[in-house]
């Protein structure tokens, strides 16, 4: 496992975004996926393109590729080639770039705010 500064899909109500996190990225059997902890000590492990978590467990993060079976892998290789995928890692691809322009923003309007103090 390497670290890795990744985004997942975010979706409560009606919201939806990409959530920027400091985890590790593992493969197996070929498939690329990350895994990050949140505070209260549960995993959640990601598939890249899609954002979307495979799974949460109350494990620690070197055991993520533990809970991820070979079924698992070898259905996410499948529904990886279908159009409903494709669409769907094109709409995280968008959640990403927008949540990356947000934070160059609020790093611009720092250094405004910033500079009007001077």
């Amino acid at each position: 496992m390497k670290k890795k500064t990744f985004y997942s899909l975010y979706q409560k109500s009606e919201v939806t975004g990409a959530v920027k996190h400091e985890g590790f990225q593992f493969e197996k059997n070929g498939i690329k996926l990350y895994v990050y902890q949140n505070r209260v000590g549960t995993i959640f492990i990601i598939d890249p393109p899609t954002g979307l978590s495979l799974t949460s467990e109350c494990c620690s993060v070197e055991d993520a590729p533990l809970y991820i079976t070979e079924y698992r892998i070898e259905d996410l290789a499948e529904r990886r080639k279908t159009e409903e995928y494709q669409i769907k890692a094109k709409m995280f691809k968008a959640f990403k770039k927008a949540a990356k322009v947000k934070e160059e923003c609020e790093i611009m309007l720092k250094g405004i705010k910033k500079n009007e103090k001077i």
